[in-house]
């Protein structure tokens, strides 16, 4: 019997994984990879392929028609797009309600609360039809899912075990595995342009959330490693003593050898370091380091500490992240220290109410180059959930494989990264998220003090790729034998999967990054009272209609837009005291209120048509529509986004799991008898799940049989 592959592509990660769950783990992986084709016709079938895909699940979900489910995890997104979509038609915000209520009910799994869906209808319907919209994102949560197989068991397992967030787990785990890579690669994006591993992150939380055991368990394996390294440097220099004593004990008639070279002091991470002390470290170590840091205010004002606050350690840390070189004079010493190819990864906590300290009132962009996760905090229960063994030497595993890829050098002896570079399908799929950055950026409404970290975000989608198809990599090598390692392309690429998993951790970053920038920039209006203390007769009549604003846009997630005559009437309406005889000595009152340094109210003007406009929003909530909001729509590409929006929420046909999953085992049985070599049995489903869901594999059907080839 010859199953179709081809059927695997089309199956659901969730539901391979749930029906391999009941499978005793497969004994060998066989003929899987019997055929490998030869990669010159790969475009042309590529071609074919999406066409024929395209075609048959247009079929499938006409056929299927309301049975498409929409999971957990996609609800909020695919209701916000639907939204969004029927705003620019001009749909009113009840009607918008009305059709998600039914949405809701009908395809997502479970149906969301009907406050929540009200929410999303008040969310889009407050933007006039076929304007940009911001879309909110069902991201407040750390995207596991968006993890290669074994760092998202580690994630999840690690936080039930404590007891916190998984973003407490994940976001230092991939500055962790950063670290790791360090100067070995950098992503090429083209040419002349290349980005490296560097992240800078920041997990926040009150005191007691369990930052400090997260960290150190995200951590750990930098930390293993730098005990490991401890151990051989000692060995080392215990050999060179000896080595040395000789050498000088010696006598030598005819020429004199070199004495023995001392051995050099290997890290993995440093801890509460002045920038002088870590550029020695640098020099010493050219991969690079992973700077660990239980508090990050303490790191911001250790800056400068011991120059009177006259020193350049910003720019030494805003240098870093560039990874440009590093050059520091000191007293008493001929020739400066030289980093060539500065690496540094960050990671640390912080509490809520110190944030400010980041900013710390310079608009330097080094608050910009964070990665910040504020997550919301949980309820604190004794568990006995543990973390495995197996899932920790996993993790610990990743780490060693990155760590494992060699530091080329160049001409000089500087570091000299290998390139990776992109898929042509990872390739457009990068542009695509890469342009809507930028034009979420360019549109007119978008706020002032989010603009630093979304142009920061660019370059960080382009990082984040490499982490994700370097640690896939890493992943594929410890799942089985040898063999399938040497089945994968020589020189290591980013696949499709792996920019899509970026885009998904990019769009976590940005709600948050919203969460902590509007925390920080109602702090600075803030700055002397949130009581309005109005003296003149004018200001008095003004009190109300500033509480009545307030409360007014509230009610309207943050945001209102009109003409002043229309809010006039409204708050007539409303019975608000002290309103001035007219719209245009009210449209004053608003403006003087607004202008006000301690007041919540920002107000923006513009246009609809020909008729001037005003744009009031709280500063506490934002422009963009909340803090998790950030996705812009522009009227331009609709229908492209609109098959997204289809790709999103289709699910596909029943297959016959059974059938496949035991035509491959039975192939996986016959390859690894064939190579007895190889030793051990490998989990073989989870290979041939991986291979498939990280892009590894192409699916030809035919009617004798079926092919399967390795990507390039």
């Amino acid at each position: 019997m010859n199953t179709n592959i081809a059927d695997l592509a089309k199956t659901p990660r969730s539901i391979a994984h749930a029906k391999g769950v009941a499978l005793e783990q497969i004994p060998q992986l066989a003929d899987l990879f019997h055929s490998v084709v030869s990669l010159e016709h790969e475009t042309t079938y590529e071609k074919e392929a999406a066409t024929a895909k395209a075609a048959k699940k247009n079929e499938a979900t006409a056929a299927r028609g309301t049975e498409i489910v929409i999971e957990e995890g996609q609800r909020n997104i695919a209701l916000a797009k639907l939204a969004g979509t029927m705003r620019r038609r001009d749909m009113s915000e009840e009607a918008i309600f009305a059709a998600l209520k039914v949405e809701n009910e009908a395809k997502c799994n479970p149906p969301l609360p009907e406050a929540e869906v009200r929410t999303i209808a008040k969310s889009i319907g407050r933007y006039k039809a076929k304007e940009p919209v911001y879309e909110p994102s069902d991201l407040t949560a750390f995207p596991t899912e968006a993890l290669p197989r074994t760092l998202r068991k580690f994630v999840e397992e690690a936080a039930a075990s404590i007891g916190c967030p998984p973003a407490y787990l994940g976001v230092p785990m991939l500055a962790t595995l950063a670290s790791a890579i360090g100067n070995s690669r950098v992503l090429e994006v083209k040419t002349n342009y290349s980005e490296s591993a560097t992240l800078y992150t920041a997990i926040i939380g009150d005191p007691g959330s369990s930052k400090t055991p997260a960290l150190n368990l995200a951590t750990a394996p930098a930390s293993k490693k730098q005990q490991e390294l401890e151990r051989e440097y000692r060995e080392a220099l215990a050999q060179y003593n000896r080595e040395n004593r000789r050498w000088e004990d010696e006598i030598y008639e005819d020429f004199t050898p070199d004495p023995p070279q001392e051995p050099v002091y290997q890290r993995t991470v440093v801890q509460d370091i002045t920038v002088e002390a870590l550029t020695e470290r640098l020099v010493d170590n050219p991969r690079g380091l992973l700077s660990n840091n239980d508090e990050i205010s303490g790191w911001v004002r250790s800056m400068d500490q011991y120059k009177g606050g006259k020193g350049n350690d910003r720019q030494f840390w805003l240098s870093t992240w560039s990874n440009n070189p590093i050059f520091v004079d000191r007293k008493g010493r001929k020739d400066p220290l030289m980093v060539p190819r500065s690496f540094v990864a960050i990671v640390g906590g912080i509490q809520p109410g110190i944030l400010s300290e980041l900013k710390n009132d310079r608009e330097d962009g080094l608050l910009d180059r964070f990665l910040f996760s504020f997550p919301d905090p949980l309820p604190t229960r004794w568990s006995d959930t543990e973390i495995s063994e197996e899932t920790m030497a996993a993790y610990e595993g990743i780490y060693e494989g990155l760590y494992g890829f060699s530091v080329d050098t160049d001409e000089n002896r500087n570091p000299s990264p290998r390139l990776v570079t992109f898929t042509p399908q990872a390739k457009r799929v990068f542009i695509d998220a890469y342009d809507s950055l930028s034009e979420e950026m360019e549109s007119p409404d978008f706020p002032q003090h989010l603009k630093g970290p979304w142009s920061k975000m660019r370059s960080y989608l382009a990082r984040i790729s490499l982490i994700i198809g370097m640690a896939r990599i890493a992943e594929m090598k410890n799942l089985g034998p040898r063999i399938l390692y040497d089945l994968m392309p020589p020189e290591a690429v980013i696949s499709e999967s792996d920019v899509k998993a970026a885009v998904v951790l990019i769009e976590y970053f940005k709600s948050h990054a919203c969460k902590v920038y509007t925390r920080l920039h109602n702090q600075r209006k803030k700055s002397t009272s949130n009581t309005r203390n109005l003296t003149n007769a004018d200001a008095d009549k003004g009190t109300d209609l500033a509480q009545y604003l307030v409360q007014f846009l509230r009610d309207r997630d943050g945001y209102w837009q009109g003409m002043t005559s229309q809010l006039y009437e409204i708050c007539k309406a409303a019975s608000v005291s002290g309103l001035p005889g007219g719209d245009g000595a009210f449209g004053k009152q608003v403006r003087k209120i607004a202008n006000a340094p301690d007041n919540d109210l920002v107000l923006n003007e513009g246009w609809r048509g020909k008729d001037p406009i005003i744009k009031l929003s709280l500063s506490t909530v934002g422009t963009v529509g909340g803090v998790g909001s950030t996705h812009t729509e522009t009227t331009k590409g609709t229908d492209s986004r609109n098959e997204g929006e289809k790709a999103t929420t289709d699910q596909p046909e029943p297959t016959n799991h059974k059938d496949y999953l035991a035509e491959i085992r039975d192939a996986v049985e016959r390859l690894f008898n064939d190579h007895p070599e190889h030793g051990k049995s490998p989990d073989t489903e989870a290979i041939a799940v991986e291979l498939f869901w990280w892009g590894y594999l192409n699916y030809i059907p035919d009617e004798r049989d079926v092919e399967v080839t390795l990507c390039s």
